[in-house]
């Protein structure tokens, strides 16, 4: 009777966040360039098509990127389901890998999520078209990396053919999104071959039709004519002064490190919390209050504006002493959750994923830094999943005890509600002005007029290009532009 009341308790956290993850989608207004697939059309099945083959021969190889972005961009409703599905499905996928699956670690994952930095949640979730380019992929590279772990140790598991055609198209669908995580999951389909030999003693036919279809991905992908184009490039390298490039690094880097998401941290101490009253040894005392250290200081940064941190920067004329300083307790703190893995994993299977997710930031980090400077914020989303599945890779023996358990589901669940509280509040105020602007252009179309003055939004952080004039290849009479958009100063 308990274990049923506990999984119906477990399903209602589902539920509820399944609708709480609607909502949120709900308020997240388009911007940059979701603008151009608001305006577009020709919403025929031969306008996409014809839209497609425009944009892999004049613009870029992103086929299933583009299609995905400009078909579901409209009508509302729709996005925002299947926005919301696909984190809730991404959600599912990252909660199968965890050994319990319970209340507890569900809430852990989703705290992962509604915890991203402000600037990564709105380049990465509410930016509707980097969320198709960015997600889709991710997701499908997830449900991949999921039964990969599920046949660890297990040799005999049956390989079916139907399963093999299935991970080819998925692997080289996954390579069709984003040129960033292209370069990343090709690399990391090959770790995956090492990886099933060293778990099951041989390699599958599913994981080598995955790799022969990122492959296949990579080549269509960058077999497009305006790979090539003179003066298009596909990755946004920045030329100029290094000086900028560093301070522009050195924001996203902020924007989307470990330190600005303190459910890392919350995991980490409860797993610490849980090996100290089930299996003490004589390092988990200074782990503690190594972690408990960099809390602090994580907090201390939420605090101190980023600013006090570029007081003697480059900017200035002078040295970078306090940057320097930021980017030595970020490596310190790499290294520190290395040693937390390797210390805490006891399970074979487990350690080799951890050998897995380490390979997978290392190679991200690499990859993106050798053909983007500075790094864009959203370049650290595949970062940050994979930190994600490796605090996980702890929950072995976490939250053993049920009334432990309870006292962390009361307060994984106050922390997320005040989490969701403190971003409902700007994203509602946002939908407002969002929805008072498109209320003065509609009336300014119905009269025939040519210019028309909108605000700008309250909370422009919650905005990837907060930029109204955007907005005038959404709304036009003929052609984009008829209709003169501009910013109330």
């Amino acid at each position: 009777m308990e274990k049923k009341k506990y999984d119906y308790y477990l399903y209602t956290v589902m539920a509820v966040t399944a609708v709480i993850l609607f909502f949120m989608m709900m308020h997240a207004q388009p911007s940059g360039t979701d603008w151009y697939r608001v305006g577009f059309r020709d919403r025929s099945p031969s306008g996409f098509l014809g839209l497609l083959g425009q944009q892999y021969q004049n613009v870029d190889g992103k086929v299933l990127g583009n299609l995905f972005s400009y078909l579901l961009m409209v009508p509302e409703w729709l996005r925002d389901l299947v926005k919301a599905l696909f984190i809730l499905g991404t959600i599912f996928v990252i909660w199968g890998m965890s050994k319990r699956k319970d209340t507890m670690s569900f809430l852990a994952v989703f705290l992962f999520f509604t915890a991203f930095s402000i600037p990564l949640l709105s380049q990465v979730l509410f930016w509707n078209t980097g969320f198709f380019y960015q997600v889709f992929p991710v997701y499908f590279f997830l449900i991949y990396l999921l039964w990969m772990k599920m046949g660890q140790g297990d040799p005999e598991r049956k390989r079916e053919i139907p399963l093999a055609v299935f991970f080819f198209f998925l692997g080289m669908a996954s390579c069709l999104f984003a040129e960033t995580l292209t370069l990343v999951f090709l690399p990391l389909s090959f770790v995956f071959l090492v990886y099933e030999k060293r778990g099951t003693g041989k390699i599958s036919i599913e994981a080598i039709c995955w790799s022969v279809g990122t492959v296949i991905g990579t080549i269509i992908l960058f077999s497009s004519p305006a790979t090539f184009l003179e003066g298009l490039t596909v990755f946004a390298n920045e030329t100029g002064i290094a000086s900028d490039n560093f301070i522009e690094y050195y924001h996203n880097f902020r924007a989307a490190s470990p330190f600005t998401n303190f459910s890392v941290f919350v995991v980490i101490l409860i797993g610490i919390i849980s090996r100290y009253r089930k299996n003490y040894t004589k390092l988990d005392l200074p782990m503690a209050v190594i972690a408990g250290c960099f809390f602090l200081y994580a907090l201390l940064t939420k605090v101190v504006p980023l600013e006090f941190f570029q007081l003697n920067s480059i900017y200035r004329g002078g040295d970078s002493s306090m940057m320097k300083l930021d980017f030595i307790v970020h490596a310190v703190f790499c290294l520190y959750l290395m040693i937390y893995g390797f210390h805490g994993i006891e399970n074979r299977e487990n350690r080799r994923t951890w050998f897995l997710v380490l390979s997978g930031i290392f190679i991200n980090f690499m990859i993106n830094l050798f053909i983007h400077s500075p790094l864009a914020k959203d370049y650290y989303l595949m970062m940050i999943f994979f930190m994600i599945l490796a605090v996980l890779s702890f929950d072995e023996d976490m939250f053993g005890k049920k009334q432990f358990n309870r006292y962390l589901i009361t307060v994984g669940s106050a922390l997320l509600i005040l989490i969701l509280a403190r971003r409902a509040v700007p994203m509602i105020e946002n939908e407002n002005q969002y929805n008072v602007n498109l209320l003065r252009i509609k009336n300014t179309m119905d009269k025939g007029g040519l210019e028309i003055q909108v605000k700008n939004y309250p909370h422009p952080e919650f905005i990837v290009d907060p930029d109204n004039r955007r907005m005038m290849n959404g709304f036009y009479y003929n052609e984009p532009g008829d209709l003169i958009i501009k910013t109330e100063k």
